[in-house]
């Protein structure tokens, strides 16, 4: 993932690549709010066509992973949790759904 990452956009137009942003998931703690992600989500729509924004309570787990299969570009701005002793299980926190707002790389590797 990180190779990938570091050799930058994908091969294609930049105009035909569906992008998923996501920012300023609702956990419902105040304290956890990132207002600039919302920010960054809506200046992802400059450089890209066709950009599905979730932000708020619409930026939970359980519609990103539902969605992300579907994008060439993902872009998360949100809190994190590393897990020194098992990566795998490191996460991004989200808005709960159905799902805790857990996303666990386990859930989104392969």
């Amino acid at each position: 993932m990180l190779a990938r990452t570091l050799q930058g956009d994908p091969p294609g137009d930049k105009e035909r690549l569906r992008v998923l942003a996501v920012g300023n998931p609702a956990v419902g703690n105040p304290a956890y709010e990132l207002p600039f992600t919302e920010q960054e989500v809506v200046s992802i729509g400059r450089d890209y066509e066709d950009v599905t924004a979730l932000t708020g309570q619409e930026a939970n787990e359980d519609r990103v992973t539902a969605e992300m299969g579907r994008f060439d570009l993902i872009h998360i701005g949100a809190h994190g949790r590393f897990e020194p002793d098992n990566p795998l299980f490191s996460t991004l926190v989200l808005a709960p759904g159905q799902e805790d707002g857990l996303l666990h790389l386990y859930e989104v590797t392969g």
